[in-house]
Parts: structure tokens; sequence; C-alpha cells
């Protein structure tokens, strides 16, 4: 039973990585003819929390990737939700109804979305932050804000595209702001939320990694594909420059760093 349990759980993780393949190919090389297939923003953020949850169960266990989650989940919502309500966070902002049903201010999809994005961060940091970092209370702070800055630079890379430019607008800011329409207190927010997140995460599972690096490959491929779906096709022009640097760069890093595995201690 518990064979068929995994195999279930891995098939069900290929498919996931498999749709979100097609979806991101699909938008990096719209030019060409691809068929479309059902679903939403939010339908794509739940496919692509699924596999991560899936991945976080199989490569790290089932308790610790139940931990990491709820953290994530909770964490994101409750700084979204006082975000939206008092604009303190990121700046005042609201979610339009595109994303679907909420929770308080906040639609469910946008903590999905952060669960996935916060996972994959937090997978690519392990390849960027040496295991030789022995002291716990070290590498989790290191990680916090290392993985804190990846997902921040996400952000800053599609942000404007949903909010301000793109054909349907996700979340409206009021007033604007200096950075593409996006006010720069957005990315302070961002920061703060993944290094609440991260440290919380530390601390719950007691600074649990990855025992194998190859591991991180998956998550790495995912970020990859984000970062070509971004640079392909985000609007305005300058932010695929954004995007390019602050994604591109970072999977270059993690492949370079894939292909050359750190030197195990004899």
């Amino acid at each position: 039973m518990g064979f068929d349990s995994l195999r279930l759980r891995f098939g069900v993780m290929i498919l996931c990585l498999a749709v979100h393949i097609y979806l991101t190919l699909r938008v990096a090389l719209s030019r060409f003819d691809w068929p479309d297939l059902p679903g939403n923003y939010a339908t794509h953020a739940a496919v692509m929390a699924t596999f991560t949850f899936l991945h976080a169960w199989r490569y790290l266990g089932g308790s610790i990737a139940a931990r990491f989650f709820a953290t994530a989940l909770i964490v994101s919502w409750l700084f979204e939700q006082v975000g939206v309500a008092t604009g303190a966070v990121y700046g005042p902002y609201h979610y339009t109804a595109s994303l679907g049903p909420k929770l308080g201010h906040v639609p469910l999809a946008i903590p999905i979305a952060w669960s996935m994005m916060l996972y994959v961060c937090w997978s690519v940091t392990q390849l960027l932050v040496p295991a030789s970092c022995e002291r716990p209370a070290l590498g989790a702070a290191v990680t916090a804000i290392i993985g804190a800055l990846i997902v921040t630079g996400w952000d800053a890379a599609i942000d404007p595209y949903f909010s301000v430019v793109g054909p349907e607008l996700r979340w409206i800011w009021h007033g604007g702001g200096d950075y593409f329409g996006v006010p720069f207190a957005n990315f302070r927010g961002w920061f703060a939320t993944g290094v609440t997140a991260f440290v919380l995460f530390a601390l719950v599972t007691r600074g649990a990694r990855f025992r194998d690096e190859r591991a991180t490959l998956a998550p790495a491929i995912i970020f990859a594909l984000f970062a070509l779906a971004t640079i392909c096709t985000t609007e305005p022009l300058p932010l695929r420059i954004t995007a390019l640097c602050s994604m591109g760069l970072v999977a270059v890093l993690c492949f370079a760093r894939l292909l050359v595995p750190e030197r195990q201690a004899s």
C-alpha cells in the first residue's frame, strides 16, 4: 500500500511539473500556436503548489513539508491581510475579482502562490548557501536573507505586469508608484514576508535542508522556466532587463552550482 501511495504521489508530481513546463513554454514561445489548457492564474498556482508540496514530501518528509507549507500559507496570508487592510506592509492596494474567492481581503490563490514561490526560492537557496555552514543560527539567517532577496527579485520582475500594464490586472496600487507604477514599499514588504517565513520555517523544522543537492534540480528548473517566460514576454520592455538580472542570473548560478557540486568533506 505504501509503495502504491509513493508511486501515486510521484506520478501526480511529474504531471504537475509537466503542466507547468507546458504552460510556461506556451507563454515564453507565444508566437507559436499552442493548444490552450483549461484554467487560469489561480489554477496554475494550485498546480504548482501541489507539485512543490509533493516535492517537499518526497525529499524532506511529510512532517517537514506540512510545517513548511503551513508556515508559508499563514505568514503570507497574515502579511497580505494586514497589507490590504492598512497599506502599511506593501503600500496601499487591493485585489481585483480576477483571482477568485477571498479569505478576508485576500484571494485564496495568493497565499497558495506565495507558498509555491517561497518553496522554490528556499530550494534554490540551498544551492547558494553552503551546507558546510554548520552554525544553525548563522545558516538560518543567511538562508532567510538570500531567499527573501530572491523572492523579492522575482516579484520585481513580474509585479508591474500583473498590476499596471498587463491585459488583466490582478491587483491595483492606489496612487501608483515610482517603479513602473509600483511603490518601492512593496519590495520592502516582500522582503519582510520572505524573511519572516524562512526564519519561522527554520525554527519549526530545526534548520531542515535537502540531504541530496540533486533534489534542488526540479525547483531550479521551475525557477528557470519562470525566468525564461518573464524575460521573453513581460512588459514594459525594461522589465525584461530586471528579470534577466534578478531571475536569470540566479538561475545561471543555480545550474552552475549543480554542474559543479560542492566537495564533500573527507
